[in-house]
């Protein structure tokens, strides 16, 4: 089957996604797996997934598989809210804490899931001008607000799936047999 051509940042787009769902696979939360990295002059700066804070006990010492009859969506949900840090923000906290790879002005962020409106604040506020996510979220519904700041600084949201034609995916697939 002929792959289908790509321009260049689809091609990276689809990269870039592929090793977003990649360490989504590291996530301890037994809801909803998300990954995120962000990338500046097309090399990866930082990386994050959501869970929670270093030292704490993980989501998946606490609560059954998701597909367990014990497992109580609500309790999960709570502390979730209380305890675990989203992908986008442990990515954003990564770099700040251990500084490498320059400035974040004018960098990009994927991450598998839509940024959340607490996310986007502080992804607005770090001078990333570029979002590529995968998956819609249901508590991304942002505020006229929030869209008047994301028009304000020039940033670009993509909503994009990774095609199972593109280059990218084939290749790893390809590989990975």
């Amino acid at each position: 089957m002929p792959v289908e051509e790509y321009k260049s940042t689809d091609k990276w787009d689809d990269i870039f996604l592929i090793i977003s769902y990649a360490m989504a696979s590291a996530s301890h939360c037994r809801s909803y797996k998300v990954g995120a990295i962000i990338v500046k002059d097309r090399r990866i700066i930082s990386t994050g997934i959501n869970g929670t804070a270093e030292g704490c006990t993980n989501c998946d010492d606490i609560f059954p598989e998701k597909t367990s009859p014990e497992f109580n969506r609500k309790e999960h949900h709570d502390f979730s809210t209380a305890n675990e840090i989203h992908a986008e923000m442990n990515a954003l906290l990564f770099k700040a804490k251990n500084g490498i790879g320059g400035d974040l002005n004018g960098a990009t962020l994927y991450c598998t899931t839509q940024p959340c409106n607490e996310c986007i604040k502080n992804i607005i506020q770090s001078g990333i001008k570029r979002i590529v996510y995968s998956d819609s979220y249901n508590f991304s519904a942002y505020s006229d607000f929030i869209m008047e700041a994301i028009k304000n600084n020039k940033i670009e949201l993509v909503q994009r799936q990774v095609k199972k034609t593109s280059n990218a995916f084939m290749f790893l697939t390809e590989s990975l047999k």
